[in-house]
């Protein structure tokens, strides 16, 4: 029987060529892939020009917060939904004076050690270095390098990309929508600097995986909600948290073997049911936990439903194989934000309840980007964009339209209110 390491060399080795490539995941179809890298209208050449000087100006991590430097989210949001060359430029000169330069990283990083320094976010310039250089050493094919990088070899990178709340992930998503290297090459960055150890939950099922080549599968038929509805009653974790906001590791160091049950409960023999889902209360989670007059749009709640779109992007570009674990780490990552909002109630109704008669994808979309994007930068650039992902998944998810658009009147009433 071959040995792991060695089907694992095999599958890189064939990731890595050319010549042939295996299946990838068809379950959900690709993002159409922005054209504005080679076009000569203005606009797009003002996105191509600001995600450049984004790229060379300013840090991946932010030094304050030590979280992403999310510009390129909002730039990226506002372009896809429409907005000028104007409201583009005016959106960078505002969002970005929260931003910092890039400073030198302690050492340099080369092939032979890259993976000594996982999770070191001080060597951000230094993984950005050489990860640029493995680019020009590629031809300039940052899929290529994303291949590399991210899926071969024992334990791979693609398992670590839920550290970082999911925002290696984010960048990934934009990466290929944008179809921007400039992106890709960050996004490694966040994924070697986030480097998470929660991907020892995930690296076991790659495993099972690689061997058997059959999916690593077990849950039950509960839906996500009814998963969570039974968490929210679980005494198991009364005193794990007090407040909310503390970090997902402490879920893990003090409740694991629950926190993994919880995990594994969710059935994912039906990916793109699984993904509709899991999108489904990520929406309820951000709009529907709170009392109506008392909107409260926090950070949890915002990166669940980016993390959402990230996994639909990605996943149609990866090998079939790596599916059941993205799909898995998004549903682990659901589960702990759920615990750390402190396992609100949640409230689909209020959704359902949501008029909508006279309203239209375009009319909130105007709302978006209206007042040159002021209220986008004044209230934080996620508005953008989850305006953006309520549309992209009502196009994609037909059936779901209504439910969408209720959800993205709903936010953008509370944040004109």
């Amino acid at each position: 029987m071959l040995s792991l390491q060695s089907y694992l060399n095999a599958l890189g080795s064939l990731l890595s060529s050319s010549a042939s490539a295996p299946r990838l995941f068809d379950k959900i179809p690709r993002v159409t892939v922005s054209g504005h890298e080679t076009s000569p209208e203005k606009r797009d050449r003002t996105l191509k020009h600001l995600l450049k000087a984004n790229h060379h100006n300013f840090s991946v991590l932010r030094k304050s917060c030590q979280l992403p430097n999310d510009l390129p989210y909002a730039l990226g949001s506002s372009y896809l939904l429409g907005a000028t060359a104007e409201q583009l430029q005016e959106l960078y000169d505002s969002a970005s004076t929260r931003l910092d330069a890039w400073e030198n990283s302690p050492m340099e990083i080369s092939s032979h050690d890259w993976k000594d320094y996982l999770g070191e976010k001080s060597h951000q310039r230094a993984y950005l270095d050489f990860f640029e250089d493995e680019l020009v050493t590629m031809g300039y094919n940052w899929r290529d390098v994303l291949t590399k990088y991210l899926l071969t070899g024992p334990n791979p990178l693609i398992h670590g990309m839920i550290g970082g709340f999911g925002y290696p992930l984010v960048h990934l998503g934009y990466a290929y929508e944008l179809g921007s290297r400039e992106l890709a090459m960050e996004a490694l960055v966040l994924a070697t600097t986030n480097y998470d150890p929660l991907h020892r939950y995930l690296d076991g099922t790659f495993e099972e995986t690689a061997v058997s080549g059959q999916p690593s599968l077990s849950g039950t038929q509960l839906s996500p909600q009814e998963i969570l509805a039974q968490l929210r009653h679980d005494s198991r974790f009364d005193n794990v948290l007090k407040i909310s906001g503390l970090d997902i590791h402490i879920l893990f160091e003090n409740a694991e073997s629950a926190m993994l049950e919880y995990c594994h409960k969710f059935s994912l023999e039906d990916a793109e049911t699984c993904l509709l889902e899991m999108a489904r209360t990520t929406v309820v989670l951000l709009c529907a936990t709170f009392v109506t007059e008392t909107p409260k749009y926090n950070f949890y709640r915002f990166q669940l439903l980016s993390v959402t779109y990230a996994v639909r992007t990605v996943l149609p570009e990866l090998p079939a194989l790596y599916a059941p674990s993205l799909l898995r780490s998004y549903w682990m990552l659901i589960v702990s934000f759920y615990c750390l909002m402190l396992r609100p109630e949640m409230k689909p109704e209020l959704i359902d309840e949501v008029e909508i008669s006279g309203t239209s994808w375009d009319v909130i979309v105007k709302k978006a980007l209206g007042s040159g994007l002021g209220a986008g930068v004044k209230k934080g650039t996620h508005y953008l964009e989850v305006v953006r992902i309520l549309r992209e998944c009502a196009n994609l998810w037909t059936s779901e339209d209504t439910f969408f658009l209720r959800a993205a009147v709903k936010i953008t009433s509370g944040f004109m209110s």
